[in-house]
């Protein structure tokens, strides 16, 4: 299924570049320097979403939620 999905997005992107790197990372910096080189020149665009598509695995996007309690738990303290 991956295989088909990324060349929908594939597809859609050489429409759109940065819709097709939306839905595959979301909003992470990757959507931004698309959106960035897609203005400043579309085949730039277009080769850097295939290039976001075809080398970034979706697993790579989810981020496991922090632990808040164990934030300061490295932190060395200072003993005065």
């Amino acid at each position: 299924m991956s295989a088909i999905w990324d060349l929908i997005l594939i597809i859609l992107s050489s429409l759109l570049p940065p819709l097709g790197v939306f839905f595959k990372v979301g909003i992470h910096h990757e959507f931004w320097i698309t959106i960035l080189l897609t203005i400043l020149g579309y085949l730039p665009g277009i080769v850097y979403a295939w290039y976001i598509i075809l080398s970034r695995h979706r697993s790579q996007y989810y981020y496991a939620p922090r632990n808040l309690a164990n934030v300061n738990a490295n932190v060395p303290q200072v003993v005065v």
